[in-house]
C-alpha cells in the first residue's frame, strides 16, 4: 500500500463481486480500496457508496471510522463541497485524539484541513493547524513543507517579517536535507514572497538561484516564467525575457505556461512584428477557452455526482414510503409504535430536506461562478478585438496608398472640387483595406449582411481616422456630398440591424 500503491489499487480493483461480501469484509475492502485509489492519484467520486458502507459498519470512535471520514473529506473536496470536507476532517481529528498511534493518518488529515482553511482565507485557523503539524513531521522534508505553508499564510495576511522567517526556515531545512529539487522549489517560493512585498531585485536573485539549483531532469517552466516576468518588470534585456518565456511556454507540465503569450505578444509589438503579436494574443485566447472548457468538464463531473446523489435520495424516499405503509398497517395493532416510528421518519425527512436545500444553494453558487467566468472571457475577447483593430490601423497607416490619400487631402484643402484617385489606385486602396481589416469586415458582415463592399470600405476608412476629404478622395468622389450620402446609408442599415 505505501511502497507500491498502484499495484495495490490494481489488485484490489480486480477482486470480483464485492457486493456479495459480508458487511465486515465489505467495510474493510472499502477502506483499503479508497486508500489505494487516493495514494495512486485516482478520483474518489466512484467510491462514495463504499465509504458509506464503512461509515455504517465501524463504531464512531474507532480509528477505521476516522479513516473513512478522512477519505470522505477528500471526496467532498474533489467536488468542491468545502464545508462538508472541513466537517468530515474535523470529526476525524477529534476521533484520532483517542488514537495517538495513528500519527500518519492525523498528519494527512491536518495537511488537508490546513489547505482547505488556506483556500478559504481562514489564515488564523490555517496557522494553528500547520503549527500542530510540525509535531507530526518525521523528516526534514516534512518540516520544510510545513514551514513553507506557514510562510505562505503569513504572506497572505501581509505579515512580511513572519513570511520571510518561515520561508527561510523551509529553505534551510531543504539545504540541510541536501535535496536539490526541494532547494530550487523553496528558492522559488522566496522569490515569489519578495515579489509580493515589492522587492523585485531580491526576487530576481532568488529566481536565478532557483533555476540554477533545479535538477536537470526537473521541469523548469515555472522557474523560467518567474525569471522572465521579473526581468520584464525590471526592463531587462528583451532577448533574455523572450528566451525565458519561450522555454516556459514549451514546458507542458507548467499549467501557467499560457501566461507567457501576453509577454511574448508585447515583445513582438515592441519590435514592430504585429502578425506575431496577434498570433500570441490568439494563443492566449485559445488557452483561456481551453481553461473554460476544462472548468465545464469539471462542472459536468460534479453534475453527474449530484445526479447520482439525487437518485440515491429518490431510492431512500421510495424505501421510506414502503416503510410508512408497513407502519400504517401496524398502527391498527400498536398505536404507540406508530407514533415513535412517525417521529423517527419525520426527523429523517427533515434532515434530507435540509441536505437537499444545501445542495441547491451550492449549485446556485456554482452557476454564479460560471457566469462570472463567462463575463471575464467576453472581456478578454473584446480586448483582443480592439487590439486587432488597432494593429490594422497602424499597418494601414504605413502603406503607400494611405500616405498618397492623406497628401492629396492636405494639398487640396479648401478646394470644392476634389482630385479623384485613378481606377488603379482605388483598386489598390480597396485591396489593402480588405486585407488588413479582414477581421473587422467579417465582424460587420456577421452583424449586418446587407452591407455592400462600398459600405464596408467606408467603415474601414472611417475606423482609420481619415478626414471626410481623404475618405472622399479614396472612394473616388469629387466632392463631400458623396461621403455624406454613403454615411447616411450605412447609418440607416446599422440602425435596422440593432
Amino acid at each position: 500500500m505505501y511502497v507500491a500503491p498502484d499495484s495495490a489499487f490494481s489488485l484490489l480493483s480486480a477482486i470480483p463481486h464485492q457486493e456479495q461480501f459480508p458487511e465486515e469484509v465489505a467495510a474493510r475492502y472499502a477502506l483499503l480500496l479508497t486508500r489505494a485509489a487516493d495514494k495512486s492519484g485516482h478520483s474518489l467520486l466512484s467510491y462514495d457508496s463504499l465509504l458509506n458502507i464503512a461509515l455504517h459498519h465501524y463504531a464512531t470512535d474507532s480509528k477505521e471510522y476516522a479513516w473513512a471520514l478522512l477519505y470522505k473529506g477528500c471526496l467532498e473536496d474533489e467536488v468542491n463541497h468545502s464545508d462538508e470536507a472541513i466537517h468530515h476532517l474535523q470529526q476525524a481529528l477529534l476521533i484520532l485524539e483517542k488514537h495517538p498511534e495513528e500519527r500518519e493518518t492525523k498528519r494527512i488529515s491536518l495537511g488537508l484541513l490546513g489547505d482547505l482553511y488556506y483556500q478559504h482565507k481562514h489564515y488564523d485557523e490555517c496557522l494553528k493547524v500547520q503549527h500542530t503539524m510540525l509535531s507530526y513531521s518525521t523528516s526534514l522534508r516534512d518540516s520544510a513543507m510545513t514551514y513553507k505553508d506557514i510562510g505562505s499564510a503569513f504572506a497572505m495576511m501581509g505579515k512580511q517579517d513572519s513570511a520571510f522567517y518561515y520561508n527561510r526556515l523551509a529553505l534551510n531545512c531543504a539545504q540541510e536535507e541536501g535535496d536539490s529539487s526541494l532547494i530550487a522549489n523553496y528558492q522559488h517560493s522566496m522569490a515569489l514572497t519578495h515579489h509580493l512585498f515589492g522587492n523585485p531585485d531580491s526576487a530576481l536573485h532568488y529566481a536565478q538561484s532557483a533555476l540554477a539549483s533545479a535538477p536537470t531532469s526537473e521541469p523548469k517552466g515555472r522557474f523560467h516564467y518567474s525569471l522572465g516576468s521579473l526581468l520584464d518588470e525590471l526592463d531587462g534585456s528583451p532577448d533574455s525575457i523572450q528566451s525565458h518565456m519561450e522555454q516556459a511556454s514549451t514546458d507542458t507540465t507548467y499549467e501557467g505556461r499560457f501566461l507567457t503569450s501576453l509577454i511574448l505578444s508585447d515583445l513582438a509589438e515592441q519590435q514592430g512584428d504585429y502578425p506575431t503579436a496577434i498570433d500570441h494574443l490568439y494563443d492566449y485566447i485559445d488557452h483561456l477557452d481551453s481553461l473554460y472548457t476544462a472548468e465545464r468538464s469539471v462542472d459536468v463531473q460534479q453534475l453527474i455526482y449530484e445526479y447520482d446523489t439525487k437518485l440515491q435520495l429518490q431510492k431512500a424516499e421510495a424505501q421510506a414510503r414502503e416503510r410508512r405503509i408497513q407502519i400504517i398497517g401496524a398502527a391498527l395493532l400498536v398505536i404507540g409504535l406508530l407514533s415513535i416510528c412517525y417521529l423517527i421518519y419525520y426527523d429523517k425527512k427533515k434532515q434530507q430536506t435540509l441536505q437537499a436545500q444545501q445542495q441547491l444553494a451550492q449549485a446556485e453558487a456554482k452557476i454564479s461562478t460560471l457566469k462570472m467566468a463567462l463575463t471575464d472571457r467576453n472581456k478578454a475577447l473584446e480586448e483582443l478585438r480592439l487590439n486587432t483593430l488597432h494593429m490594422a490601423r497602424m499597418r494601414f497607416a504605413q502603406t503607400e496608398i494611405y500616405h498618397k490619400v492623406v497628401q492629396l487631402a492636405q494639398k487640396e484643402e479648401g478646394e470644392q472640387v476634389l482630385p479623384v484617385l485613378s481606377h488603379t489606385d482605388r483598386g489598390k486602396l480597396s485591396q489593402e483595406v480588405f486585407n488588413l481589416f479582414s477581421d473587422y469586415i467579417r465582424e460587420q458582415q456577421e452583424e449586418n449582411p446587407t452591407l455592400t463592399d462600398n459600405d464596408l470600405l467606408y467603415l474601414c476608412l472611417q475606423e482609420s481616422n481619415l478626414s471626410n476629404r481623404a475618405i472622399a478622395i479614396g472612394m473616388g468622389y469629387s466632392d463631400l456630398s458623396g461621403v455624406r450620402q454613403i454615411k447616411k446609408r450605412v447609418k440607416d442599415k446599422l440602425k435596422k440591424s440593432t
